[in-house]
């Protein structure tokens, strides 16, 4: 499994080989928090390719969302889902936000075609 990395001005951008529901690759962000930690944030791109889908993002909606999201240590803040960690858990906080990412996608788009087909 291969990543790419970019750099941007304030961040870095891991590019992962997993894709989304527009078959887009994932993206996870990075920013520095301290010389210990950082940030981990899908910058808005999950929620906002799902409202390209259809998905209706309601209140209702957000909170299954955020309910998908407990225990995982991954929240929605400002609709993007970020997580933060110290630099010896960078591994472990960037795969609970590939898992995140997918688990919404699939729990939106399931719910979706659940709704198409009534």
């Amino acid at each position: 499994m291969d990543n790419k990395i970019r750099h941007l001005k304030s961040s870095d951008k891991i590019v992962t080989p997993f894709v989304n529901t527009i078959n887009d690759n994932i993206n996870i962000y990075v920013d520095k928090v301290s010389n210990k930690e950082f940030l981990l944030s899908d910058d808005g791109e999950t929620l906002n390719d799902l409202s390209l889908n259809g998905v209706d993002l309601s209140d209702a909606c957000i909170g299954k969302i955020e309910r998908a999201l407990l225990g995982s240590g991954v929240y929605l803040k400002a609709n993007e889902l970020v997580v933060y960690g110290d630099n010896s858990q960078f591994a472990e906080k960037k795969h609970a936000l590939l898992q995140a990412i997918l688990r919404v996608n699939n729990l939106m788009m399931a719910q979706r075609n659940k709704n198409q087909n009534h």
